[in-house]
Order: C-alpha cells, then sequence, then structure tokens
C-alpha cells in the first residue's frame, strides 16, 4: 500500500492516510564532539577534578613561555616554576598526549578566547560524565564488596535504591562510623534504639 519515491523516503500522502499506523520520523543521531569523549576518558585515567578552564590557560600560557627555549633554557625556566605549576604543565602535556593532534590542533586554531573556553567546556562535560557514570556503577560494586563471601546481607539490600544504606543499615552504618566509636553502643545505633 505504501509506495516510495526515492529509496528510503516515504511520500508525505502515505502518513496522510493512516498517521496513527506509522513510527513517526526518525529521531536525528545526535554525534558527541570528540573532545567530550577525550574528557571523560581524561577523567578516568588522568585526572577527575581538574577545572579545564583553568587548566588550558595555563597550560596555554606555560607553553607560550617555553616556546622557542632549547631543552636545558625549558628545564632551567621550569626549575624556577612552584610545584604545583609543574603538576598542572604535566597534566596539561598528559592531556594534549591523550588527545592526539587534534586538541592541540583545535587550540591553536582558536582566534578567541570565548573558543578556547568553549573546548575547555567540552571536555569538562565529558570529565563530569566520567564522574557521574563512576559513582552509579558503585552502587552495585559496594554491595558486592561488603557482601560476605557465599553470605548474605541482612536485611538484603537493593542495588538500585540507596534509601536503606547509609546509617540505616547495621553493615553500611558500621562502615561509616568514626573510627573509635563503638557502632554497636545503643547511643549511635539508630537500628538498635527500636
Amino acid at each position: 500500500m505504501s509506495t516510495t519515491s526515492v529509496l528510503g523516503h516515504r511520500n508525505e500522502r502515505d502518513y496522510d492516510d493512516a498517521p496513527g499506523l506509522h513510527t513517526g520520523p526518525r529521531k536525528k543521531i545526535v554525534r558527541t564532539d570528540p573532545l567530550t569523549h577525550a574528557g571523560r576518558h581524561f577523567g578516568r585515567t588522568i585526572y577527575a577534578l581538574s577545572d579545564l578552564r583553568y587548566l588550558l590557560s595555563q597550560g596555554l600560557d606555560r607553553t607560550v613561555e617555553l616556546a622557542g627555549l632549547s631543552d636545558d633554557e625549558a628545564a632551567t625556566r621550569r626549575e624556577g616554576w612552584s610545584a604545583r605549576a609543574c603538576q598542572e604543565f604535566s597534566i596539561y602535556q598528559d592531556l594534549l598526549k591523550l588527545c592526539g593532534g587534534g586538541l592541540e590542533q583545535r587550540l591553536t586554531d582558536a582566534k578567541t578566547a570565548d573558543e578556547i573556553q568553549l573546548i575547555a567546556d567540552l571536555l569538562q562535560n565529558g570529565t563530569s560524565s566520567s564522574r557521574s557514570e563512576d559513582t552509579k556503577s558503585m552502587k552495585a560494586a559496594v554491595i558486592d564488596w561488603i557482601t560476605p563471601p557465599g553470605g548474605s546481607l541482612s536485611p538484603p539490600l537493593n542495588r538500585h535504591e540507596k534509601m536503606s544504606r547509609g546509617y540505616n543499615h547495621d553493615v553500611t552504618g558500621a562502615l561509616l562510623c568514626p573510627a573509635g566509636v563503638d557502632w554497636n553502643n545503643p547511643e549511635y545505633n539508630p537500628s538498635t534504639t527500636y
């Protein structure tokens, strides 16, 4: 009943005869910028808690400072930097290596500070999403970690629910209890006061 005028494209009248019987137009495939993927990998493997706007601006400033110097002159110049500046520049160089030449090329092609800020935002989005994905996966991993081998927790903990965890459960409460405080003491353990 339905005809196609061009391979893969339906005529408009095909949708008009019974619009409720068709799936409708397909969603467009959204392509994520490669820098977001690089930011996600950077956050998982190199440094998860960095401010990438600051890291890029400082890294670019240090690169300009070292440009045109011989290796010996660059080493002498780096000796004058603080330990934090050296660490930041090392992380910046690791980021450049991780991204191949793509990030370095985009940074050199950037004409304005806004373009550099956009690059930093793409990387930061990837880093932030890597942290949130990692904490989501930890919920189930923590249950596996605290459950005795071949045993079970009493009362059992649901992998996808956080309400029964923390101080509301004997095992997780004991793990969260500060050192030097007896979790079995009714003064500190809310589950023993019932």
